[in-house]
């Protein structure tokens, strides 16, 4: 047998015991982080971006004719646009409504989707988040919470029932 070839198992000897233990320490990580959180996140729920009036035109455009978006609020220069899934795309033209992610963030902002909004209110602020005014609540069965996070982007949290 030739030196590469010696090499090349004795390498994967010690390799291979070595990626499993890698990957059972990951596993077990994981399931510990599992069982000590207070609440779960599922997925980007929200995202909104500010726009000039040709930006918002253009985008409100591309949305409901290129991506097909469906407009659940549909008002002059402020549109809601909703996926299957239940994520939001909102679109803020000149002269939309105040809101609080729009100051400092560059016109972008996000919000996650968690279970337990309360919970996750209570492990923001355990985290020095600072919360932006109180939970809010579009509909009998949507609450969401703005915050200030540790880059100082304002985003949100939110959760359906």
């Amino acid at each position: 047998m030739n030196r590469k070839k010696i090499s090349f198992i004795v390498f994967t000897i010690i390799l291979i015991p070595f990626l499993l233990k890698a990957q059972t320490n990951i596993v077990t990580s994981a399931k510990k982080h599992a069982d000590s959180v207070m609440f779960n996140t599922s997925r980007l729920q929200w995202s909104a971006v500010e726009l000039n009036d040709q930006q918002y035109k253009a985008m409100y455009h591309q949305a409901k004719n290129i991506f097909h978006m469906h407009a659940v609020v549909d008002q002059p220069n402020f549109s809601v646009f909703a996926f299957p899934n239940g994520s939001l795309f909102e679109l803020y033209g000149p002269g939309s409504p105040a809101r609080p992610w729009k100051n400092g963030t560059n016109g972008f902002a996000v919000g996650f989707a968690v279970d337990d909004i309360q919970a996750a209110i209570k492990e923001l602020k355990n985290a020095g988040d600072e919360l932006l005014g109180d939970v809010q609540s579009a509909g009998p069965n949507y609450k969401y919470q703005f915050f200030r996070a540790p880059d100082g982007r304002v985003y949100a949290i939110s959760q359906s029932k």
